[in-house]
């Protein structure tokens, strides 16, 4: 059974506070991928792991559901956690 939005964010919320730090960097298809690797080592020497994931153009989205919808909460929420700890300007 896939967790709904609000159990998604409570858990990104308790991952974030055991020190699970996941950032989620999302880019389109034609963005260039030569600077992945060094601002993953820079994550890395806060101990946060990064996910590369594919941004689409909003005309390609189609309404999620289920356990793709609560993906998309948990991710949303560790970034604002993220972003909150360590800053805009971090990221």
């Amino acid at each position: 059974m896939a967790l709904n939005c609000q159990d998604a964010q409570k858990l990104a919320k308790s991952d974030f506070e055991k020190g699970k730090y996941i950032y989620y960097e999302y880019q389109y298809l034609n963005d260039k991928k030569s600077s992945n690797k060094a601002f993953s080592n820079i994550l890395k020497k806060k101990n946060i792991k990064v996910i590369y994931k594919t941004k689409y153009p909003p005309s390609c989205i189609v309404e999620q559901e289920g356990i793709e919808k609560s993906k998309k909460c948990y991710q949303r929420m560790m970034n604002l956690e993220m972003e909150a700890k360590f800053g805009n300007h971090f990221f």
